[in-house]
């Protein structure tokens, strides 16, 4: 379990190094402090970039003064629901890449509030070792090693071909017609 943060701030995880995750389930304890508003969480997912493109919320308000907690589970259906003081949410099955972020956001978060009890379940995609068996995701670590530039190269030259080819063609059936044409004249 990772360490706890420091009051009145979110938990955010990032992928390390060029690792792949899939994040299975999380969960967490909030207590909330005296004053403020209701708060509400969330587990929001962000690119390296630092775009998000993925929240995944729970309808279960807390109270000021007020411990509760949360879960997220990707194998859980669409929606939120509490069980006894947990308030549980589905969330998709998305792999991560290298250098993004999960965090768990408190909507209306107040210097008083503590995160506790963090637990990331998370399946880990190593990077692949070249001595190792195949891949997890062949078509990941495809794309990794695809070089377009030399693929927009021998598109050039195939297109310099394809036109070469054309014009030859051009060439050959106007002379064809003209033979044809000739022999027409000379038959009748």
């Amino acid at each position: 379990m990772p360490d706890d943060p420091v009051a009145g701030t979110e938990y955010t995880f990032t992928v390390p190094g060029d690792t792949r995750v899939v994040i299975v389930s999380a969960m967490c304890e909030l207590t909330t402090a005296a004053g403020g508003p209701t708060r509400y969480v969330s587990l929001q997912m962000f690119t390296w970039t630092g775009r998000r493109f993925l929240v995944a919320g729970t309808v279960a308000p807390q109270d000021p003064a007020s411990t509760s907690a949360y879960s997220w589970q990707s194998a859980a259906a669409a929606g939120a629901w509490t069980v006894d003081d947990a308030a549980l949410a589905g969330m998709p099955r998305i792999m991560l890449l290298p250098q993004c972020t999960v965090t768990i956001t408190v909507t209306g978060l107040q210097a008083g509030d503590q995160l506790t009890q963090i637990a990331l379940v998370r399946e880990l995609y190593p990077p692949r070792d070249v001595d190792a068996m195949a891949t997890a995701y062949p078509v990941l670590d495809a794309l990794q090693e695809l070089n377009v530039q030399s693929l927009t190269d021998e598109m050039h030259g195939l297109r310099e071909d394809v036109g070469t080819l054309v014009e030859a063609l051009g060439l050959t059936r106007a002379q064809s017609e003209r033979e044809r044409m000739q022999r027409l004249r000379m038959a009748g």
